[in-house]
C-alpha cells in the first residue's frame, strides 16, 4: 500500500487559494486461488501475488478573502472523492484477499464548504462563524481522520452550522446552532442547541452554565466503509462548571452534567444519564504540569458503558506533561 500527495499555496494579499490532491492505492496478499463468480476458490500454487482492493483520490480547492481589516473572512471549499473498490480482505496489518470481485465497484463524492467568520464585527469581541456545507453520502477519503467518527459527524449531509461568542467584561455568552438533513434520506436528520454563559473570576472562582437541545434520526449502513448506524433520540442536558484558582501555578474545576434521553422509536423510553468531573492542575514550571482527575459517569441504560481502553468514563487518573 502507498499514498501520495501535493498541496499548492498560493497568497495574493487578501487572497489565499490552496489546492491539495491525496491519491491512496491499497493492495493485499493473494496466493494460489481462483476466482469463481465474486469468491476465491483456493488453488494448490504457493506463489504470491500482490492484487490491488481500493483506490481513492481525492481534491479539494479552497479560496479565501480577508475583508474590512481582517476583521471578516469568507471562504469556499470545494471537493471531489473517486473511489474504486476491487474486492475485501482479511487482516489489517498483513491484509489477504478475502472477496475478489469480477469487475471494480466504483462511487464518487463530492464536498462544498462556504464559511464565514467574524472578529470584534459588528460588536467588540464578538466572534461568529456561519457554515453551510454540502458533504456527498460517498465523499469519505481514504486518509480522514477517525473515519468511523467522520462518516458520522460530517459525511451525508446538507445543512449549516452557527456558533457565537460574546465577551461583556467577566461574562461571557457563547451558543450554537446545528441544523442538518442527511442526503440519503428525507427523515434522516440532525439539530443541535446549545447556549452557555460564564461569569469569570468572582474572587478567583469561575462559574458557567450551559444548556443543550439535541435531537437526531438517521438510519444509514455505508457500502464503503464499515459505519452503520440507526439512531432515534432527542436529548436534553446541561451542566454546572465550577473553577477555583488557588495560586498562580494550582487551579481546581468540577463539572456536574445531566441527559435526559428519550428514544420515541422504543415506546418513548427515557432514560438519564448523570456525569461529574473533577481535576486538579499544578504547573511546575512554564512546561510541566501535574495532574489529577476524577470522572464518574452513571448511564441511563447500563448496556450503553463502553468496555476497555481508553476508559474515558469512569477513572481515576495521576499524570504528568512536559512539553519541550
Amino acid at each position: 500500500a502507498f499514498a501520495t500527495g501535493t498541496r499548492v499555496t498560493v497568497p495574493n494579499g487578501p487572497w489565499l487559494f490552496q489546492g491539495t490532491m491525496v491519491y491512496d492505492d491499497q493492495y493485499a496478499q493473494y496466493t494460489g486461488s481462483t476466482i469463481s463468480g465474486n469468491n476465491l476458490v483456493a488453488g494448490t500454487s504457493n506463489r504470491l501475488r500482490m492484487l490491488p482492493i481500493s483506490r481513492d483520490l481525492v481534491t479539494l480547492t479552497e479560496l479565501s478573502r480577508r475583508l474590512n481589516k481582517d476583521r471578516i473572512s469568507v471562504s469556499l471549499l470545494l471537493g471531489r472523492d473517486v473511489n474504486s473498490q476491487y474486492g475485501t480482505v482479511n487482516g489489517t496489518y498483513s491484509p489477504t484477499v478475502a472477496r475478489y470481485y469480477a469487475s471494480p465497484v466504483q462511487t464518487a463524492g463530492n464536498l462544498g464548504v462556504l464559511t464565514v467568520k467574524t472578529t470584534d464585527y459588528p460588536l467588540k469581541r464578538l466572534a461568529l462563524n456561519y457554515e453551510y456545507r454540502w458533504v456527498g453520502t460517498d465523499f469519505k477519503p481514504s486518509f480522514r481522520e477517525g473515519g468511523i467518527s467522520f462518516d458520522d459527524a460530517w459525511s451525508d449531509q446538507q445543512g449549516y452550522n452557527m456558533r457565537f461568542n460574546q465577551a461583556v467584561w467577566k461574562w461571557n455568552f457563547s451558543g450554537e446552532f446545528d441544523d442538518i438533513k442527511r442526503l440519503s434520506g428525507a427523515f434522516n436528520v440532525r439539530q443541535r442547541k446549545r447556549f452557555s454563559v460564564g461569569y469569570y473570576g468572582i474572587r478567583n472562582i469561575d462559574l458557567a452554565v450551559t444548556v443543550e437541545d439535541f435531537k437526531e434520526n438517521y438510519r444509514f449502513s455505508s457500502i464503503r466503509t464499515p459505519f452503520a448506524t440507526d439512531k432515534d433520540e432527542a436529548k436534553f442536558s446541561g451542566e454546572l462548571y465550577v473553577g477555583f484558582r488557588f495560586s498562580d501555578k494550582m487551579y481546581m474545576w468540577a463539572k456536574a452534567a445531566q441527559e435526559r434521553i428519550v428514544h420515541p422509536s422504543a415506546g418513548n423510553a427515557h432514560f438519564t444519564t448523570d456525569i461529574f468531573n473533577t481535576r486538579l492542575e499544578y504547573y511546575i514550571s512554564n512546561n510541566m504540569r501535574l495532574f489529577a482527575e476524577h470522572k464518574t459517569t452513571e448511564f441511563g441504560d447500563p448496556g450503553w458503558e463502553p468496555i476497555g481502553s481508553p476508559f474515558t468514563d469512569n477513572f481515576t487518573r495521576l499524570s504528568a506533561e512536559l512539553n519541550f
